[in-house]
C-alpha cells in the first residue's frame, strides 16, 4: 500500500475525495487525473486544480471521467525546512519538522521505486509471454507445412514484441535504480539503530546523525539537551521558574529590630536572600524562616550583599527579616528573597 498517495476510479460524478496520509504543508499535496490504459502513472501535465474542504478532504473543480483515475499525492520539497545553527537551542518542534520531512521524502522515494518496479515486472511478464508465443509459433511451423509461412510471420512478430518488451523492462528497471540512487540514502549498518536521518551540510544527500536517547517512563515533559560529553543527547528536566519576593523600608533603619515579614506564597525552597542600603555604611540583616530558623545573614551596604540558602518553605510560611548592628546611619533598606518552587 502506498504511503504517500491515494487513488480513486473516476465516475464522472464525485468531486469530493478524502486521503489518509499526513503532510507538512497543504502546498505539498497535488491531484492528478490520468487514463490508466494510456500510462501507468500520472505526469505533470495531468495535474488538476482543487479546493480544500478540510485537512483531509479536497474538492475537484470537475469530476474525473469514468475511464480515468484520480491520484492525490504528497510531494515534499527536498530542501531543508529547518536550519540548525551551532549554539542554538534544540526545540521539539524543529526536531519533529526535520524528522517528518525526512520520513516523507523517504516514503515518497519508496513509492516511486515500488511503482517503477511494478512496471518493470509487468514488462518482463509480457516479454516472457511473447517469447513463449514465439516458441509455440515456431513449433507449429515445423509441424504444419501448410501454415509454415503464416506461423513464421507470427514468430517474427512475437520476437519483435518480446525484444520491445524486454527493452521496456530494462528501461523501467534503470529508471527504478536511478530513482533509488537519486535519493542518496545512506547504507544502514550495525549500530545505526535510533539514529536520525539528516540532510548533508552541502545539501547533496542524506547521512545518519547521532542516535536519539531512548524514551522511558517518566520522561514526559523533559527537554532534549546535548550531554556532557557532547557526543549525543539526553532527556533533562525543564528548569522551574524562580519566584522572587521583595521588601522595602523607607527612612532611617532601626538597630536590632524585626523590620519585615514577607509571605512565601508558594511551596518550595528559599535558595537565596539579599539586602541593600540606599545610603549609610552598613547594616547586619538576618533572614529567618517563620521567625525561627536562620536562612542566611548578610551585611547590607550601598552595593548590596547576598547569601545562598536551602530552607524548605510552605505556601503559608513567611520569612522574618531583622536588622542588627548599624554603621554610618543607614537609610532606605530593601532586598529580595528567591524561592525555587517544588
Amino acid at each position: 500500500m502506498a504511503l504517500s498517495y491515494r487513488e480513486y476510479a473516476g465516475d464522472d460524478v464525485t468531486v469530493q475525495y478524502t486521503f489518509n496520509f499526513d503532510y507538512i504543508k497543504q502546498a505539498y499535496v497535488h491531484a492528478y487525473v490520468y487514463d490508466p490504459l494510456v500510462k501507468s502513472r500520472p505526469e505533470a501535465a495531468d495535474e488538476v486544480s482543487f479546493a480544500w474542504i478540510n485537512a483531509t478532504t479536497i474538492e475537484l473543480a470537475s469530476p474525473a471521467g469514468t475511464s480515468h483515475t484520480l491520484r492525490i499525492v504528497r510531494e515534499t520539497v527536498r530542501t531543508a525546512l529547518v536550519d540548525f545553527v551551532g549554539g542554538s537551542t534544540l526545540t521539539e518542534a524543529d526536531l519533529d519538522k526535520n524528522a517528518m520531512q525526512l520520513i516523507h521524502i523517504a516514503q515518497e522515494a519508496d513509492d516511486t521505486v515500488t511503482d517503477q518496479t511494478a512496471d518493470s515486472v509487468a514488462a518482463r511478464v509480457l516479454a516472457q509471454a511473447a517469447q513463449a508465443a514465439a516458441e509455440l509459433a515456431e513449433t507449429g511451423a515445423e509441424d504444419a507445412e501448410d501454415g509454415a509461412q503464416a506461423a513464421q510471420a507470427a514468430a517474427v512478430a512475437a520476437r519483435s514484441g518480446a525484444e520491445t518488451a524486454e527493452d521496456g523492462a530494462q528501461a523501467a528497471q534503470a529508471a527504478a535504480e536511478s530513482a533509488l540512487a537519486s535519493a542518496q540514502l545512506p547504507v544502514i549498518q550495525a549500530g545505526d539503530a535510533n539514529k536520525a536521518l539528516l540532510v548533508k551540510d552541502d545539501e547533496t544527500g542524506y547521512e545518519l546523525g547521532q542516535a536519539l536517547p531512548a524514551i522511558s517512563a517518566g520522561d514526559a515533559g523533559k527537554h532534549l539537551a546535548v550531554n556532557s560529553g557532547e557526543d549525543g543527547g539526553e532527556w533533562v528536566d525543564p528548569p522551574s521558574p524562580i519566584q522572587v519576593r521583595s521588601f522595602v523600608l523607607l527612612g532611617a533603619v532601626q538597630e536590632d529590630a524585626d523590620a519585615f515579614i514577607v509571605p512565601c506564597g508558594i511551596a518550595g525552597t528559599v535558595v537565596k536572600v539579599a539586602a541593600r542600603l540606599r545610603s549609610g555604611t552598613s547594616c547586619a540583616v538576618t533572614f529567618k524562616h517563620n521567625g525561627a530558623t536562620t536562612i542566611g545573614s548578610v551585611t547590607a551596604n550601598t552595593t548590596g550583599a547576598s547569601s545562598a540558602g536551602s530552607q524548605a518553605c510552605g505556601e503559608l510560611d513567611y520569612v522574618q527579616i531583622g536588622t542588627g548592628t548599624l554603621s554610618g546611619t543607614p537609610t532606605d533598606i530593601f532586598g529580595f528573597i528567591w524561592i525555587q518552587p517544588s
